[in-house]
């Protein structure tokens, strides 16, 4: 199965939340978050529709009656997800609970509803857990991720298993975050801080990130590859997920197809 991440130019928007995505099938959901403007959302959604006509991408299912930021949703490519409480809550009023889950079923098979162990900071769903093989998800420490056990355990039982991650002090954006990490079929992209002198003030260390390497390496069948994140990235909330579009198949070659046409011309 063919797979590309494609990345934002710059840092203005996070691609993540507003791509195509799904596991069943790729679905376009109508793209609102509350850290942007409704008007701003519409029109940075406008923008990925024009872009996916003009390299003629087309996406399995449109869903504009549902609103879903990719931020809400963390899945392992194949057959499970874990979504935010806060996807319910954005589409009271547009459509009933039941629907919003029987359209994550379509998307994505076996999906759960946790509510965000850091619901008190501005840290997203995808910045606090993510998968790093079919069935093992790396999260924050037992102490810090209160009732996220227990509500895994309930839907998927000991299909999913909790590896914890250290987590730093308190810090800007989403820096000190390892479970902050991009996966793909063959690889898992895991954020380390230690190499910025600009983080290191804060107390990260290369030790620390080779300590993690070992962990994740550890719990994963795929090659993970350390990213080095610039103080003046993570502390802006941006992270190798959030940048990312990860695209399998037909709609990958579609971007590779148009990554290559463009250096061509450039």
């Amino acid at each position: 199965m063919g797979e590309v991440s494609r990345q934002s130019s710059g840092c203005r928007w996070k691609l993540r939340d507003f791509a195509p995505f799904g596991v069943r099938q790729s679905v376009k959901f109508s793209y609102r978050t509350v850290s942007v403007a409704d008007m701003a959302a519409k029109q940075i959604d406008e923008s990925i529709r024009r872009f996916l006509e003009d390299i003629e991408v087309k996406v399995d299912k449109k869903e504009p009656e549902m609103v879903l930021s990719g931020e809400y949703v963390v899945d392992n490519g194949i057959n499970k997800a874990i979504v935010d409480q806060k996807v319910l809550t954005a589409n009271h009023g547009r459509i009933p609970d039941w629907a919003v889950m029987i359209k994550l079923f379509n998307a994505f098979k076996k999906v759960v509803v946790v509510s965000n162990p850091m619901n008190e900071t501005d840290l997203r769903l995808d910045d606090v857990m993510g998968f790093v093989d079919d069935q093992i998800v790396v999260t924050l420490p037992k102490e810090v991720r209160a009732q996220l056990d227990a509500d895994l355990y309930k839907k998927f039982r000991d299909e999913v298993m909790l590896v914890d991650l250290p987590v730093a002090e308190p810090d800007e954006g989403n820096c000190g975050m390892y479970t902050a990490i991009l996966t793909t079929d063959k690889y898992v992209y895991l954020p380390v801080f230690g190499s910025d002198p600009s983080n290191w003030e804060q107390g990260y260390s290369t030790m620390t990130d080779k300590m993690v390497t070992h962990l994740v390496e550890a719990n994963t069948r795929k090659t993970v590859v350390p990213v080095s994140v610039p103080r003046a990235i993570c502390r802006r909330g941006y992270s190798l997920r959030s940048l990312s579009w990860v695209a399998r198949g037909a709609i990958a070659e579609k971007l590779i197809g148009a990554a290559r046409d463009h250096a061509r011309f450039a």
